[in-house]
């Protein structure tokens, strides 16, 4: 049976600026919120291939806005791509949500989504 995840933690890590890597495991349930205490992080936070981590990628990680580059979330089943990483302006590479389950794609006004239709890989 998997492991219990014990993300919450890892919010305690507020000194972190880099290099969390937490990918390619058996991690289930969902991202910890506490997550987002990591304001100094501005590279590598990897948790994708994680493929039981499930419902939406927390709104709290757009706390995150030191971020440059390797926000790594894409191999999961997260459902929910939040407005609030709109908030990571200095972003400039490897912003990466793929092979997840969202169903909607976030915009400026938060009353509108845009719909698209995925298609499974074979």
């Amino acid at each position: 049976p998997p492991m219990p995840h014990h993300g919450p933690e890892l919010g305690t890590l507020v000194d972190m600026s880099s290099r969390l890597l937490v990918h390619i495991n058996t991690l289930s349930g969902a991202i910890p919120t506490e997550l987002g205490n990591l304001v100094k992080m501005s590279d590598s936070l990897q948790l994708q291939f994680n493929s039981e981590l499930t419902s939406a990628i927390p709104t709290e990680l757009g706390k995150l806005t030191q971020m440059k580059s390797g926000l790594f979330l894409g191999e999961n089943k997260l459902t929910l791509l939040p407005t609030e990483l709109g908030q990571l302006a200095l972003m400039y590479s490897d912003f990466e949500v793929a092979d997840n389950n969202f169903a909607s794609f976030p915009t400026g006004d938060r009353s509108t989504t845009h719909q698209y239709t995925s298609t499974p890989h074979p």
